[in-house]
């Protein structure tokens, strides 16, 4: 029954996105199936800088889950995009316990709030020291390492997945306590992701360290298969620090996660 279920689920989710794209022709609608749902990026069309939605749907959208969604706007300053994602989320809060689709309303209303927006009072006429990396470069990865008091809850844990799926990153994740999390992608990405972690509740939770891979490297493509087979594509879990600590050797970031999280060295 719980197959049927999200077989049906599939269907409208595809049936929804195609909706969309017949009603929304200036943006550009990109779908992908995957094992946590199917993820949508939609790049709209029509605003004063490039701004990219990405919505995951989980099989249970939309009977008991909501869509998991983020927002990244490519070579702006940090203060424009937690104005987005502030946005963004609080049209999403406001349509918590729905059971129908809603990712019209969701579009609809965050393309209100585009039209109200001074971007100009937010992008700086000189880059500051806070928004020096927060430009988007296509050579360049940002690999974060984040602490939690504890991290049991089962929901918490997928949507950690399934947020890194939408925003196209990689990493691994050590639930329990304490519960880290290391992702890699690009820093617009990354920074989108955190703040939207950041916006949970926690009982404790810090970015313990931030570290930019150059030259186009990057950790997704070279994870070692025994620490973390499918880690090339989103974020995986895995029982041990140790784990984490073996798949970052080879790019010479063991001994950064480790003094990040105040372990020994291993």
């Amino acid at each position: 029954m719980a197959d049927s279920t999200e077989y049906d689920n599939f269907q409208r989710h595809v049936d929804e996105v195609a909706l969309l794209q017949a009603m929304y022709p200036e943006d550009v609608f990109e779908s992908e199936a995957g094992a946590n749902g199917l993820t949508v990026t939609v790049r709209l069309g029509v605003t004063p800088v490039p701004v990219e939605l990405r919505v995951l749907l989980p099989p249970e959208y939309p009977e008991t889950r909501a869509p998991v969604v983020g927002v990244s706007c490519a070579q702006s300053s940090r203060r424009l995009q937690e104005r987005l994602h502030d946005a963004l989320h609080s049209i999403v809060r406001r349509l918590e316990g729905r059971q129908d689709e809603v990712l019209d309303e969701i579009l609809a209303q965050f393309k209100t709030f585009l039209t109200e927006v001074d971007f100009a009072s937010l992008e700086p006429s000189q880059p500051t020291l806070d928004d020096a990396d927060s430009t988007d470069d296509s050579n360049t990865a940002l690999v974060v390492v984040l602490w939690f008091h504890h991290l049991l809850s089962t929901t918490k844990r997928s949507d950690i997945v399934s947020l890194a799926t939408a925003h196209r990153l990689s990493g691994i994740s050590k639930p329990g306590y304490p519960g880290c999390l290391i992702v890699e992608g690009s820093p617009t990405d990354v920074h989108a992701y955190v703040a939207e972690l950041r916006s949970w509740r926690w009982q404790g939770f810090q970015v313990r360290s931030e570290h930019a891979l150059e030259d186009g490297r990057r950790m997704s493509e070279i994870w070692t298969n025994d620490a973390a087979s499918h880690c090339w594509k989103g974020v995986v879990e895995v029982e041990k620090m140790a784990d984490i600590v073996k798949a970052l050797r080879p790019f010479e970031l063991d001994q950064l996660f480790m003094r990040a999280m105040k372990l020994g060295a291993a």
